[in-house]
């Protein structure tokens, strides 16, 4: 009953516990585990997850683990930057359909790297994720140290966001940033 609990606590002794519920042959504990897991509150856990959504035999349990990839990829736990976004990116690569990456894309706008930019552009070209990106590139516009430094890349990105969305509040957002408010 407490393994989930265990999973947003974290830490060493807690894995142990998790690791074993993992391991159990018994489907209710290894669903536990799955869950225990799935709610960790950093990213050391990640490679554990990877395995999961790449090997688990329950579709379910691979589906609970690429969401927590994309879920802690960008979580402030000491990595720097371009390891959450590799982490992500890697999550992206999992993600098995448009709900799954619209959600990567939204987990993107943490992450406040050029790169990140660059990584959700060709996403704004494709109808399923361009609303999702749209507000992604927004969000990344909003950190003025980021903006600023990558100016071209960003106004390009705003101008491209202006020109697909029908968001009156992106659309608003978009000209200030470009405008350095």
């Amino acid at each position: 009953v407490m393994i989930p609990s265990l999973g947003r606590i974290g830490g060493k002794a807690a894995l142990v516990e998790v690791d074993e519920a993992l391991a159990s042959r018994d489907a209710k504990i290894h669903y536990m585990g799955i869950r225990a897991i799935s709610n960790w509150p950093d990213a050391t856990v990640a490679e554990r997850l990877i395995q999961i959504a790449k090997t688990d035999k329950h579709r379910d349990h691979q589906r609970i683990a690429r969401m927590s990839i994309l879920r802690i990829a960008p979580l402030p736990d000491g990595r720097k930057d371009a390891d959450k976004l590799k982490l992500l990116q890697t999550g992206m690569k999992l993600a098995a359909n448009e709900k799954e990456r619209n959600y990567g894309i939204k987990r993107a706008a943490a992450i406040r790297l050029p790169e990140t930019l660059r990584f959700v552009l060709p996403f704004l070209d494709q109808p399923e994720y361009s609303k999702q990106a749209c507000q992604t590139v927004v969000e990344l516009s909003h950190d003025r140290q980021l903006r600023d430094d990558n100016k071209e890349e960003f106004h390009a990105a705003l101008d491209k966001v202006i020109a697909i969305t029908q968001d009156e509040v992106l659309i608003d957002r978009a000209n200030r940033y470009k405008e350095g408010r």
